[in-house]
């Protein structure tokens, strides 16, 4: 995935070297011990540089997200159906919301019902909207406030 979103940034041989190195930080978990592609970013870190980068870098934001949606829509993701859809409204929300132009709470209320009424992907799109990227967003307000209704 890492050369998918990063394809005109380095060489072959330069983006492996540079991947091995990215993932060595300290603020980078590897998920699973035995397998070599599955890391994550420390929460906190991973929240505060998304937040800069969707404001401050906001073309940029939406390059990587539109990228990421790409490649995560190939059938050549291994990831099962949930984590896929997960990951794809994650990209989703957060090509939407680049800069400072967020669609709004109507937007997201109008997407949670498409969604409701059509019976699937709900939960995938609330997993997607609640990511520690998007915490102060109107898309993780409307996924909040839909979830405590629910409950009620």
């Amino acid at each position: 995935m890492f050369s998918e979103i990063f394809p005109d940034s380095l060489q072959e041989l330069q983006a492996a070297e540079c991947f091995d190195q990215f993932v060595e930080r300290p603020y980078v978990v590897r998920l699973n011990p035995y397998e070599d592609h599955h890391y994550a970013l420390l929460e906190l870190l991973r929240a505060v540089l998304a937040e800069y980068i969707r404001v401050n870098e906001s073309e940029t934001w939406k390059i990587y997200h539109k990228r990421a949606l790409a490649y995560l829509s190939s059938s050549m993701v291994p990831l099962s159906t949930e984590a896929l859809l997960s990951a794809q409204y994650y990209h989703d929300i957060a090509y939407q919301l680049a800069g400072d132009k967020d669609p709004g709470v109507e937007y997201w209320e109008e997407e949670l019902k498409k969604l409701e009424a059509g019976g699937t992907a709900l939960n995938a799109w609330l997993q997607a909207a609640h990511d520690e990227t998007l915490k102060f967003t109107s898309a993780a307000g409307v996924a909040q406030a839909y979830e405590q209704r629910r409950s009620l």
